[in-house]
């Protein structure tokens, strides 16, 4: 903003252009601005007449408002730096224009006299200096003077500054703008790129979902169809054991009745009667005194122990009264007399397979699992035996399962007593022969522990029997097979090999195969162990039972064993086996035959001394038994033995094996014997 100073003489006329906008304190450069000033200089119309200007008094002075450059004089105050125009040109322009406001301020002189006058007596307040014009504009020309080249260089210079500083701030703005969007956008594009990722990773993961799911259905198919398989097998295995299993119990006088015939002969009359006097004595227990009650059971009693009387005990109805005769009693108190007659008599009936649901039906169940921790030693035995027989039904094992009896025998098991002993692992025999579950169980709440401190036991039977136990507990179960992978354990087995006690070596040879199959490891301790040659030299023990229990052990040995196959070559058990499969015996023939399948499968070396051993006549025997067992393993030897060996597949063909193999197709309705047929026959003609 401009303002223009004509002459000394117009002074005191000085016009306002816009008093609103005045600040006194602006024309005195040297006074410090207070507080409420408006730091801004505005437009007036003064005039000066400097003596010592070269100029012409009517020269037109141009006033810049500026920075004080004197600071140390003005002390940081903020004052109007000007600058002079003495162009010819603003000359003459500034003569005109004197000329016509010099008219024009006439003519308003009388109107703006008193405002003029006010305005001069408001600035002559705030000046340091005298009061007069002249003295005023002395002080003005100084500070004109002051103000040269120099000055307006470096004010140039900061102006220059300043505006760069403005141009270097923008730019930095818009850079960090510009960051701001390069930012945005790549938190935008990072954000599509994990979304694209984790569809990706969503697309990959339903497929592998897919995948594993159709795997899944797969592996639930074949194992469907294993388990049908295996049902087959155990089918025909178990209608080939009946006859072994039936001497065994014979021999034991441990067995398991079968329902009889109807045909009643000459004795079983005199039986009958004896049974029904007998019972006319019980059907009115309350009637009667208790020495006649007793009397009546002792006969009973007695007359239970043959196995056909057993079925005409149950048909007059004597279980339901001796079931109620012992539920008298709480379990906390001892038996009485006509108790424990009848408990024992019950524990008998047991043994008959019909008997066992006619206990459950009328609750019988029940009281045994009440009765189990009776403190009377003779007592207990007969609770335990019953409980035994019982759990050899399939539901009456379901009932003891959910009843806790597996948990509820093993403090029973610490006594010191044999019988009691003997008859908890039989008990524990039967039920985990069967039963995943029940070998859960065992191995879970510590049973499987104290059976494996009772193989160091003194008695013999007692090591006998927990080997036994251990072998049932072990059966197919992988989980307690490596719990049992120690060298102690398998090693306390191996030495029952040698032992003098024939049932000791069959149940320990049934136990290392329980232990070992399937598992590379614990096969690895019992080789280590001297299991190899001690169950090579029972392959010609005279006993048929223990050559089974060695056969069955061999084969679990050599089953995925590569190592154990080629340790099997050298020495007699090649020969052995393949001499075993012409026994007389159908049991000894299995376990041999299975042996020398696993021995042959995809090893050519055996293969050809299997062969060479003479195993081809024993073989197409297999395949004409009336077994079907038998007639399955024997396929199973003929695939296993001509599965890439050329020559024994030749050798096989010009014996008729083929046809012997389609004539088992055509015959059988078996689907596993037809599908072992079909495998052998793809084999032999490929």
């Amino acid at each position: 903003k401009i303002t223009k100073i004509e002459s000394r003489e117009n002074l005191e006329d000085l016009t306002l252009e816009n008093e609103n906008e005045v600040s006194t304190k602006a024309f005195y450069p040297f006074n410090a601005l207070s507080n409420d000033s408006n730091n801004n200089f505005k437009k007036n119309g003064l005039t000066n007449n400097n003596n010592n200007n070269n100029n012409n008094n009517n020269n037109n002075i141009t006033i810049i408002p500026q920075l004080s450059l004197n600071l140390e004089r003005q002390q940081n105050s903020i004052i109007n730096p000007i600058t002079l125009n003495e162009s010819s040109t603003q000359k003459s322009k500034s003569k005109t224009k004197s000329k016509s406001k010099s008219k024009s301020k006439s003519k308003s002189k009388s109107k703006n006299k008193d405002n003029n006058k006010q305005e001069l007596t408001n600035l002559n307040e705030f000046s340091p200096f005298s009061q007069t014009n002249e003295d005023k504009h002395i002080v003005l020309n100084r500070d004109l003077n002051d103000f040269t080249k120099q000055d307006l260089d470096q004010l140039h210079q900061e102006a220059l500054k300043l505006a760069l500083l403005c141009v270097t701030i923008k730019s930095q703005k818009e850079a960090k703008e510009r960051e701001k969007e390069r930012k945005e956008r790549f938190k935008i594009e990072k954000q599509k790129r994990k979304l694209i990722r984790k569809e990706k990773q969503r697309k990959r993961r339903e497929r592998e979902e897919r995948l594993e799911r159709e795997r899944q259905r797969e592996a639930q198919l074949a194992l469907e169809q294993e388990v049908r398989v295996a049902r087959e097998l155990l089918e025909m295995e178990r209608e080939a054991r009946l006859p072994l299993e039936r001497e065994v119990r014979e021999q034991s006088g441990d067995e398991d009745d079968l329902e009889e015939d109807d045909e009643v002969t000459q004795e079983d009359k005199r039986e009958k009667s004896k049974i029904a006097l007998s019972m006319v004595d019980l059907w009115d227990i309350s009637a009667k005194e208790p020495n006649i009650i007793e009397e009546a059971l002792r006969v009973l009693l007695g007359l239970a122990q043959k196995e056909r009387n057993r079925k005409w005990i149950r048909i007059t109805g004597a279980i339901p009264i001796l079931i109620t005769i012992v539920q008298e009693t709480d379990g906390l108190r001892p038996l009485i007399p006509m108790q424990s007659i009848s408990l024992s008599i019950l524990a008998t009936l047991a043994r008959n397979a019909v008997n066992r649901d006619e206990i459950r039906e009328h609750e019988g169940l029940e009281m045994f699992t009440k009765l189990i921790n009776l403190e009377n030693r003779d007592d207990q035995i007969n609770v335990l035996k019953g409980i035994k027989e019982l759990t050899k039904n399939a539901s009456n094992q379901v009932f003891f399962r959910e009843n806790n009896l597996i948990q509820q025998l093993l403090p029973i098991l610490n006594v010191d007593n044999e019988v009691v002993i003997n008859t908890i692992l039989d008990i524990y025999v039967i039920l985990c022969s069967k039963s995943a579950l029940n070998q859960r169980i065992v191995r879970q709440c510590g049973v499987l522990s104290r059976i494996l401190q009772l193989i160091e036991h003194p008695s013999l039977e007692v090591r006998k029997k927990a080997v036994f136990a251990l072998g049932a507990v072990a059966s197919n179960n992988a989980k307690v097979q490596q719990l049992l992978r120690s060298d102690r354990i398998l090693n306390s087995m191996i030495t029952l090999l040698s032992s003098p006690d024939e049932e000791s070596i069959r149940i320990a040879a049934g136990t290392i195969a329980s232990i070992v199959e399937g598992d590379l490891k614990s096969q690895r301790i019992a080789r280590k162990g001297g299991a190899l040659p001690l169950l090579t030299n029972l392959l010609n023990n005279p006993s048929d039972a223990i050559k089974q229990e060695a056969c069955g052990a061999i084969r679990a040995l050599v089953k995925n064993n590569l190592r154990i196959k080629k340790e099997l070559r050298n020495g007699d058990c090649i020969p052995s086996l393949v001499n075993l499969l012409s026994s007389e015996t159908d049991r000894v023939r299995e376990n041999a035959a299975g042996s020398i399948l696993e021995l042959a499968r995809e090893n050519r070396t055996n293969q050809q001394l299997i062969h060479d051993a003479g195993a081809e006549g024993p073989i197409l025997a297999l395949l004409s038994a009336d077994n079907h067992l038998l007639q399955y393993l024997g396929e199973g030897v003929v695939w296993a033995l001509c599965k890439k060996n050329r020559s024994i597949k030749n050798s096989f063909r010009d014996a008729n094996t083929v046809q012997l193999l389609r004539n088992i197709m055509a015959s059988t309705e078996n689907a596993k014997l037809r599908q072992g047929a079909q495998w052998a026959l793809e084999v032999l003609e490929n």
